[in-house]
């Protein structure tokens, strides 16, 4: 992994050169494009838009959550393709450790530390939103959001190894000092104080992600079978959570509710599927060069081709799901299946094989989420149904195809790299809008004049898109700075 290969991939006329650094900058891209459609869908004002611009179960104009609406949206997609992206992160960054030689026991070490990292940012995060401090986000609420912002960096920048020994204990030492003074002391507007129960869900579900399916990966590896015997094993416990018995017991309770519940773990539906990603994705880039690099065959006009076809594959799924357009978004994956098979098909070296494979597992997926929609009143997010689970798989599966075949094979990968920036370090956009950047604005009176502009939607849009933007160019700074925030 330490190696990057290039080839002139000259057996076949107009086909493109490859190249495949030390980091999968595909998974990159969809990562950041994940958290950057979080970012933009939470500026997004309410009652202005149509219901396929927010959540499908809370639809405007009041907004009011109704568990009885099928479909997914674009917002319903963002938080399963994070997931699955962390599951497809897992074969690469274990994978490395392993070949290494850091034995599984240090591995385990290093997943229980990473998970109470992160289970500290859904709570730390929760504790130092604006809102949450003062709903009227009054000038002291805003600035100690951004005071625990920065303490972020000191607790979680990876700092770097030219370093004295001491400095990073320094360093380390006095961010977490800090933190613990700054949460002892707020009090929020019900007179309370800390709690573990203050905690951001999203990063709670997050934690329990990373632990148990990097986990999962470490014991059971490459054996496929074993990972759908585990998804089997997962539909059957929430076939059997709404019976009587052991099965609802476990279901139900939990021996520390603040951060693990056994529903959490129904996520391993979209993550696991992940994982098998990843491990194409990891035996891909460690095959030799021999093979990996002069077996290229298709045109730059073929992978433009697959590219496409996966983007639009994926939207028309999406749009006929919300629209409840059912019998034709079945006819659209049976003939987008077809097709999708057809263009992979082609005689080509480990690159195409690689994908076509992505490409079924994709399919696989797919066709179980379609399967199970008419179940639990169709496909919902809240509260998430199994159609759900695997369709989102699905569509994850195709996009990280797209985006693998933009940047590898095309080498178009500064048409999307603000994202590859954003997705190398997703934790300060998810915390960087609502910790530092709205509050920075608001003080300044940028905020509030923006908000009071205009109801209209392409207004209201333009400034979602600014306000992400913002984020994104952030996080281009840290990233091509070398400031990353690990866990």
């Amino acid at each position: 992994m330490g190696k990057s290969y290039v080839s002139t991939a000259a057996n076949t006329p107009g086909a493109p050169s490859v190249s495949v650094a030390t980091r999968a900058f595909g998974l990159d891209a969809l990562r950041g494009l994940a958290i950057l459609l979080m970012v933009l869908s939470a500026h997004l004002s309410w009652g202005v838009f149509p219901s396929w611009m927010y959540h499908a179960q809370v639809p405007p104009p009041d907004h009011q959550f109704d568990p009885t609406i099928p479909g997914i949206t674009w917002v319903d997609l963002v938080f399963p393709l994070f997931l699955f992206c962390m599951g497809a992160a897992f074969p690469v960054a274990l994978g490395r450790r392993l070949e290494a030689g850091r034995t599984h026991g240090r591995i385990v070490l290093d997943i229980l530390h990473r998970g109470f990292l992160l289970a500290f940012f859904a709570i730390f995060h929760q504790h130092l939103m604006p809102h949450v401090l003062d709903p009227g986000r009054g000038a002291s609420a805003l600035l100690t959001s951004m005071a625990g912002f920065g303490l972020m960096f000191a607790v979680f920048c990876r700092l770097p190894d030219s370093w004295k020994w001491w400095a990073p204990w320094l360093v380390r030492g006095g961010g977490w000092l800090s933190v613990v003074v700054l949460l002892a002391n707020v009090e929020y507007p019900d007179g309370s104080g800390f709690s573990l129960y203050r905690s951001n869900i999203i990063l709670v579900v997050l934690t329990n992600m990373a632990v148990f399916g990097a986990l999962i990966y470490l014991v059971v590896r490459q054996n496929a079978t074993i990972y759908l015997g585990i998804l089997i094993a997962f539909i059957a416990i929430r076939l059997s959570s709404g019976e009587d018995g052991f099965v609802q017991w476990l279901y139900r309770n939990s021996p520390a509710p603040w951060i693990f519940h056994m529903r959490y773990l129904q996520y391993l539906h979209v993550v696991i599927p992940g994982i098998l990603a990843g491990r194409l994705l990891w035996d891909w880039m460690r095959e030799e060069k021999g093979e990996k690099f002069t077996e290229a065959k298709w045109s730059n006009r073929r992978w433009g081709l697959v590219a496409g076809f996966l983007f639009f594959f994926s939207a028309a799924i999406l749009i006929g799901l919300q629209e409840r357009w059912l019998w034709q978004t079945v006819l659209v994956a049976v003939m987008g299946i077809a097709f999708g098979g057809w263009i992979t098909s082609a005689a080509g070296g480990a690159p195409e094989r690689f994908l076509r494979v992505l490409f079924l597992w994709g399919c696989a997926w797919l066709v179980i989420g379609l399967l199970f929609e008419p179940y639990e009143g169709g496909i919902k997010k809240d509260s998430a149904t199994i159609s759900y689970y695997y369709v989102c798989a699905g569509l994850s599966s195709f996009l990280l195809g797209g985006f693998i075949a933009v940047i590898d094979f095309l080498k178009k990968k500064r048409w999307v790299q603000l994202l590859v920036d954003n997705g190398q370090n997703p934790m300060i956009a998810y915390v960087g809008g609502g910790l530092f950047v709205v509050p920075v604005l608001t003080l300044m009176g940028i905020h509030g004049w923006l908000m009071g502009l205009s109801s209209e939607p392409w207004p209201v849009f333009a400034r979602a898109i600014g306000y992400t933007l913002l984020v994104a160019f952030m996080v281009r700074f840290f990233t091509r700075r070398g400031l990353f925030w690990r866990t």
